[in-house]
């Protein structure tokens, strides 16, 4: 459901206007799959993108109360924080959310007036994320280091990343910009120094 205002209607049912507004999103269950374009396992399309517009008619400010998002790759739970949708931009502000077995803060913005290509610049925090879970969603994880696959346990991260994402979902590696750590928590810690140790 959304509760809210709208201050211009009128101006903007003529055009000559972006809409402004607030509004505030409550939902127990939400399916994101439809908006994610294609899944590469049902084959490819030459008009097919990876890239979603942003709307450049809208000027939004948006509080979110959602039990449930599901979406291609995670499941998130108890999502909450601010959002803004204005100028083709979706900026967040402290959202957070339960996934992958933890808990993530999400700061940053996607710009994308058009499919063809997406900026976007975010900020990550992730607490007591489990390692299986967390590569079986991302794909992309297990290409560029399969030995991750083989642990086990739980990890806290943090990174930056600031990127262009093509229409086919490629990211533009001359201007990718990406900072990070990740640290063991639990028994994947234990199992961590325990494995330095014997070396």
């Amino acid at each position: 459901a959304a509760t809210g205002r709208f201050d211009n209607l009128v101006a903007y049912a003529l055009g000559s206007e972006a809409l402004r507004g607030e509004l505030a999103l409550t939902s127990r269950a939400r399916d994101l799959r439809p908006f994610q374009g294609r899944d590469p396992e049902e084959g490819t399309s030459d008009d097919a993108g990876y890239v979603v517009a942003v709307p450049t008619d809208l000027d939004l400010r948006l509080t979110s109360d959602l039990k449930k998002v599901v979406t291609r790759n995670v499941t998130l739970t108890d999502v909450s924080g601010a959002m803004s949708v204005a100028g083709g931009a979706l900026r967040m502000e402290d959202v957070t959310a339960s996934m992958l077995g933890g808990r993530a803060t999400v700061s940053g913005a996607y710009v994308a007036p058009t499919a063809e290509a997406a900026d976007i610049d975010f900020s990550v925090d992730a607490l007591s994320f489990d390692v299986g879970d967390t590569v079986a969603a991302f794909v992309t994880l297990q290409r560029v280091a399969p030995v991750i696959e083989q642990l086990r346990g739980e990890f806290d991260s943090g990174f930056t990343l600031r990127t262009r994402i093509r229409k086919d979902g490629t990211p533009d590696l001359q201007i990718t910009k990406s900072a990070g750590r990740v640290a063991p928590t639990g028994p994947a810690r234990a199992a961590a120094l325990q494995g330095a140790e014997s070396k």
